[in-house]
């Protein structure tokens, strides 16, 4: 008797099932989700029945037997899941049971998981969000600009970091032009980056189950309500091609077709049954197919383990109010298992960790702005900047001032040291130039060179980075705002620590064409904002170039008293009650 089975298409016969279809993926240039087949029967030979539509061939169809016409003749295919009595119906895969809900019909024989007492979530593989664990994934990223797979404190889980497809330094994944304040211009590439794990072991016992907390932030879906940019999940069997198990997109996902929530963490749950006994690598890929519209945060994923399914998680069990339980469906089974995490809204609740409480008073608090309160026994803390509590926490990487040698940690190249021709406060400051002062480069030569900082940790708000500058260059001639050939131009430059790549990449926040390329001989103060890098480890700098041998004859670039600090309300005008804002140090 015919039960089920997935639809294959025959040439003469209608033959059975093999394990071989089973195994066999499909490529990853055409991902295709897998579907179980029944290996148990064979359905009769129906011969050879000429044909010319397909309505020649209907009154040979039988249940969960359809038959089409092409190339002429009548061709009988399996329907998929089908069965033709109720009560169970086969399946291919051992950690699975099946139900005939209906009969004759697509999907009528439901799978679910054959779940008992044993193999309660038994991790066996689980990303650690640290760089040694992002060290043993293979990424993979042929493209020329900052959007790659990278650890991230700008969509934390649950006060870490987590795994990040998009531009390393701002919210976004555009690959075209981003400006300093992570503003977007232009158009730019397509994105495809991927990460794939180490090879994971799938036991052949309790079912095996592939669990994700994904934020997803992508572009806007069309008009037919699919979304263009994705996130596809592959399982790449050792030997074997992958089959992707998972998208971000319903058009590429069997089972339930419901989007991950836009905007807020969301669990996902993958069933690895069929590759029981099998080595499998996970591979995320991120896909935008074009360069259009990735302005988005992009993509992060807070958790990524492998671990076996019971009984009890088809339960919610209170744990604490830092372990919430959530239904989730587990793909593509007909199935909902539960997933332990803590409270997933809203997500700004994951920028630190969660903490259990009875009272507000064992709430920890990290600023003097800070407001903690105990609400549904977990704390929540909330910030503030006002006058009254605000202080700057200023810093800076070892001296500011400049006032010795600078410390370990610095790397300059060219003409950078620290001197005492100058200084706005002390002795000594920083310089470009030649060491007595008398001009930028060697006579008849160009020069150029970049001082960074060791690293420095951003304020979490309203941070912001100010230092004095006295600047003399051939545009004490004639100062002027256009020097599109960057001549004799400073730049005060940022670079993320954390840049996973190689070569990291360095942005600019300012050019001295701002003012002119000169201050005439005077000190002033340059403040830039760094909301972008809020919370962050980077390391800031200053980098000069001549560009030409020519009129080189002037003192060079001086900076002196470089601070990081927190802009406090109120502090725009100048100093507030002792505090570190303003135009004082």
């Amino acid at each position: 008797m015919l039960r089920c089975c997935a639809p294959v298409l025959l040439a003469t016969a209608f033959l059975g099932c093999s394990d071989l279809d089973l195994d066999r993926g499909p490529a990853t240039d055409v991902p295709e989700l897998d579907t179980s087949v029944d290996t148990s029967v064979d359905a009769p030979d129906i011969g050879f029945i000429a044909c010319e539509t397909d309505e020649d061939c209907a009154g040979y169809a039988q249940c969960c037997l359809a038959v089409a016409c092409q190339s002429g003749q009548c061709m009988p295919r399996y329907v998929a899941d089908c069965c033709t009595v109720e009560g169970p119906c086969a399946v291919d895969v051992a950690q699975h049971t099946g139900s005939c809900g209906s009969t004759c019909v697509v999907g009528g024989c439901v799978r679910s998981l054959d779940l008992d007492e044993r193999g309660c979530d038994e991790v066996s593989w689980d990303l650690a969000l640290t760089p040694e664990g992002l060290a043993g994934l293979a990424i993979v990223d042929d493209q020329a600009d900052r959007v790659t797979w990278h650890l991230s404190t700008l969509r934390p889980f649950d006060g870490g970091p987590s795994l990040r497809a998009g531009d390393v330094l701002c919210p976004t994944y555009h690959t075209g032009v981003v400006a300093p304040d992570c503003e977007v211009s232009g158009e730019g590439g397509a994105v495809r980056i991927s990460a794939e794990t180490p090879p994971i072991a799938i036991g052949n016992g309790p079912p095996t189950l592939l669990e994700l907390l994904v934020y997803v932030d992508l572009q806007s879906p069309n008009g037919e309500g699919l979304a263009v940019d994705r996130l596809d999940v592959l399982a790449v069997p050792d030997g074997l091609a992958a089959t992707v198990i998972w998208s971000s997109s319903p058009s590429l996902r069997a089972g339930p077709q419901v989007l991950p929530a836009r905007g807020a963490w969301t669990p996902v749950l993958v069933d690895l049954s069929r590759y029981a006994g099998r080595n499998v690598r996970i591979r995320l890929t991120f896909d935008t197919l074009d360069g259009r519209d990735n302005d988005y945060e992009g993509v992060a994923v807070g958790r990524l383990r492998v671990r076996t399914a019971c009984l009890q998680n088809r339960e919610v069990i209170v744990r604490d109010a830092c372990d919430v339980g959530t239904f989730t469906d587990v793909y593509p089974l007909d199935e909902k298992l539960v997933v332990y995490a803590p409270p997933l809204f809203p997500s700004e609740a994951h920028r630190e960790a969660c903490v259990t409480c009875s009272v507000a008073a064992v709430c920890p608090t990290i600023d003097s702005c800070d407001v903690a309160s105990c609400v549904g026994a977990r704390c929540v803390t909330q910030r503030e900047l006002t006058e009254d509590c605000c202080t700057p926490v200023p810093g800076w990487a070892g001296d500011g001032g400049f006032e010795s040698a600078l410390d370990e940690g610095w790397e300059t190249t060219g003409l950078w040291g620290v001197r005492d021709l100058l200084a706005n406060g002390g002795e000594r400051a920083l310089h470009f130039g030649l060491e007595d002062g008398s001009a930028l480069a060697p006579e008849g030569a160009s020069a150029n060179g970049m001082a960074l900082s060791p690293p420095i940790d951003v304020a979490d708000d309203a941070p912001a980075w100010r230092f004095a500058l006295n600047l003399s260059t051939e545009w004490d001639l004639a100062p002027s705002s256009s020097n599109p050939s960057g001549i004799d131009r400073l730049e005060a430059v940022v670079v993320w620590v954390d840049d996973p790549r190689p070569s990291p990449e360095v942005a600019v926040l300012w050019r001295s064409s701002e003012i002119g390329g000169t201050t005439s001989g005077a000190w002033t103060q340059v403040r830039l904002g760094l909301e972008a890098f809020a919370g962050r480890e980077v390391r800031l700098g200053w980098r000069f170039d001549t560009v030409d041998a020519d009129a080189n004859g002037f003192a060079g670039v001086f900076i002196d008293d470089a601070i990081v600090y927190r802009r406090c309300p109120g502090c725009e005008g100048g100093p507030v009650s002792g505090t570190l804002c303003g135009d004082e140090p």
